[in-house]
């Protein structure tokens, strides 16, 4: 069994080794002619499958993205192929939850909202809604959840996007869907960004063709619509630079990059392969491995003194600050169009339950119920 992967996927031979034959292939440089004898293909974003690439995979049974999208997969073609199909969904719900919650306690901190008398829309209630509700929950803010395809097979309380989209933070987490039913390219239109005020923020964490980001343009231009937090762009990696300086925090498409949601999509891949095609050696154990033993234990955070009660925003962005991840998208955006190595060589960042918090005594009892829940 040869299986052939991508070098970003982080600790894909370890794992995948387990498994067969395995090789890797350098970041954006994969030819049809490599898939010839392959059997497995194991990828991440940065790769388009198309039918040109798999012109001379001869062997080519199985291809997994250690992503939680899939917009990089022709999947009507892989079925047409018979080609089995695997992505890591949710690998990264923990990883773009978080990313929301530092935006807003950003924008708390800059006296634009105050996250306890706020209520959030969340646009798309799958992996990563769902992860969002429950820091929000944790946090006790309110928020409203819109999706119409979920909505019609979960017993959870939905609102419609109009609805939704009165709130006072509006958050998308929408796969990226050009037709049928529920399409959502465009899904935020220029009715939509019209009808939002400069007291909104408005936070996009999923896919760029979800705005329609030329009105959004044309109407910061004319000094309305919302406040806007931009992790995602029409045209990646070749964005519209115009639109930067509208942006209070812009950055490349890194939302779900923690090193945790990397490493978990690894292992998703790792464990759909061992069970759905019973891969791995009987005289080796393929279950004895956990994304833990990659991850570096990090140094207690002592969050302050008997006299000092540091504030809820502070202790989260120490976990995790925002501002400094747009602060250097903006200054080399600025110099270059870099949004491809700056995505690349992120240089990543830890999730909550990483973080061990030392010298809380003068952390209210509430507030550490409320860090414990996030974890």
């Amino acid at each position: 069994m040869k299986i052939l992967y991508e070098d970003t996927m982080p600790h894909a031979d370890a794992y995948l080794s387990r498994l067969g034959q395995v090789q890797a292939y350098s970041w954006q440089s994969l030819q049809p002619e490599h898939l010839k004898d392959v059997d497995v293909l194991a990828v991440r974003s940065t790769t388009k499958v198309t039918q040109k690439l798999l012109s001379k995979a001869n062997r080519l049974h199985t291809i997994t993205t250690a992503t939680a999208g899939t917009n990089h997969l022709n999947k009507p073609l892989l079925d047409t192929l018979g080609i089995n199909w695997y992505a890591a969904g949710g690998c990264n719900a923990d990883a773009v939850a978080q990313y929301v919650l530092s935006a807003i306690m950003y924008a708390h901190d800059k006296q634009a909202l105050d996250y306890s008398n706020i209520t959030v829309g969340i646009v798309g209630a799958g992996h990563v809604g769902s992860a969002l509700s429950r820091c929000l929950d944790a946090l006790a803010i309110p928020y409203v959840l819109c999706d119409p395809p979920i909505a019609a097979k979960d017993n959870r309380e939905f609102v419609s996007l109009e609805q939704a989209l009165k709130c006072d933070v509006v958050s998308l987490h929408v796969p990226l869907v050009k037709d049928g039913e529920h399409p959502t390219e465009g899904l935020i239109s220029a009715e939509h960004l019209a009808e939002m005020t400069s007291e909104q923020w408005l936070i996009n964490a999923c896919r760029g063709e979800v705005i329609d980001e030329i009105s959004l343009l044309q109407l910061k231009r004319s000094d309305k619509g919302p406040r806007l937090v931009l992790d995602v762009w029409l045209n990646e990696p070749h964005i519209n630079p115009d639109l930067l300086p509208y942006v209070d925090i812009a950055t490349p498409h890194i939302a779900g990059h923690t090193d945790e949601g990397k490493i978990r999509g690894t292992q998703m891949v790792y464990e759909y392969l061992q069970s759905k095609l019973e891969l791995g050696s009987k005289n080796q154990s393929t279950d004895n491995i956990s994304l833990n033993q990659f991850l570096p234990s990090l140094a207690d955070v002592d969050v302050g003194a008997d006299d000092f009660n540091p504030s809820m925003s502070a202790i989260l962005q120490t976990a995790y600050d925002i501002q400094y991840d747009h602060r250097i998208f903006v200054q080399n955006m600025a110099q270059s169009p870099a949004f491809s190595i700056l995505r690349k060589k992120y240089h990543g960042r830890r999730e909550y339950n990483a973080f061990t918090l030392r010298n809380t005594s003068s952390i209210a009892a509430d507030s550490k119920q409320q860090l414990t829940k996030l974890g």
